[in-house]
């Protein structure tokens, strides 16, 4: 999936985001999750310190857990 911003979710720091996509992945389970964000901003400038124009990150996930259940010791007895 690729994502477009219509609307800057920190303007103070970006200038813009130039590109964002999902990658989905199929457990041997069945389940369909997402695996990998990858996403590169625009900076802006600051009057202090050096700030690099672009950035490239990337954001993995790995463990999974479904169905594990409501906590009761956490959440309290259910209503």
């Amino acid at each position: 999936e690729e994502f477009d911003f219509e609307n800057n979710p920190y303007p103070l720091f970006l200038k813009e985001i130039t590109h964002m996509s999902r990658y989905w992945e199929e457990l041997p389970t069945g389940e369909w999750v997402f695996t990998k964000i990858l996403f590169e901003v625009k900076l802006r400038s600051f009057p202090f310190g050096v700030v690099p124009n672009k950035v490239a990150m990337v954001m993995t996930r790995s463990d999974f857990q479904f169905d594990t259940g409501f906590d009761e010791e956490r959440f309290g007895e259910r209503p």
